[in-house]
């Protein structure tokens, strides 16, 4: 806790930014910074305190960078190919089945965008299960 932000969203490639979401709050962040605030949390059940912590923290994300979510769980807005990529990750980091992992992580799929660039106002957003 305390200290500045080590993170310049403005220096994050695009194809790395994800959308992290806890409680009704999404931020986007590198893929780096979001390994961080899963390493951060012990358990879920501390996550939004952490998410909100470092979003006040960090002056590289705009009010705009936010939208709102459905849910209390990490939301990832993605390609279908780096769905899959960040399930297997997942299912490896947290030592869970890719199924489990597919489930506790919420990873949704947006099959019109090939890159994970930042949506704005969340009119976008889709919820969809995706099975691999």
């Amino acid at each position: 806790a305390g200290g500045g932000s080590k993170h310049d969203l403005s220096k994050v490639d695009p194809l790395t930014r994800v959308l992290s979401t806890c409680g009704d709050v999404v931020m986007a962040v590198s893929a780096e910074m979001h390994r961080e605030i899963i390493d951060l949390v012990p358990s879920y059940d501390r996550v939004e305190d952490q998410v909100l912590s470092l979003l006040r923290m960090d002056p590289a994300v705009r009010q705009d960078d936010l939208i709102w979510s459905h849910d209390n769980e990490y939301n990832l807005v993605v390609s279908p190919e780096e769905h899959r990529t960040l399930v297997r990750g997942a299912a490896a980091h947290l030592k869970l089945t890719e199924r489990m992992a597919n489930v506790s992580l919420n990873l949704e799929v947006d099959e019109q965008r090939t890159d994970v660039d930042v949506l704005r106002g969340g009119r976008n957003f889709k919820s969809k299960s995706t099975r691999y």
